[in-house]
């Protein structure tokens, strides 16, 4: 099985999707043939902008801005113990309730 099956796969058996992207190295919509993919199957999707501390406050909020108009977003950085909670609420919102 080569990697792209294993991403269709894996996408597949998921009920929601998190695309990690790192902000310092943040290149426009890099991963436009896997968001397809999720959206092709009906998969809930929330982007997370990792390592946000190491960008000016400025460029994170553009970036999620202009992400936020079609995906959730949520910006972490583990280093400065921020985003996490945010990220928690944003997966709750889309676990099935039992």
């Amino acid at each position: 099985m080569g990697q792209w099956d294993l991403v269709i796969t894996s996408i597949k058996e998921s009920d929601l999707v998190l695309e990690v992207i790192d902000a310092p190295c943040c290149k426009g919509d890099a991963f436009r043939k896997t968001r397809d993919l999720i959206e092709r199957l009906g998969k809930k999707l929330i982007i997370v902008i990792n390592k946000s501390d190491l960008v000016p406050n400025e460029f994170d909020k553009k970036l999620r801005d202009d992400i936020k108009k079609t995906y959730d977003v949520v910006s972490v950085s583990t280093k400065e113990r921020k985003g996490t909670g945010f990220l928690k609420g944003a997966m709750k919102k889309y676990t099935p309730k039992t």
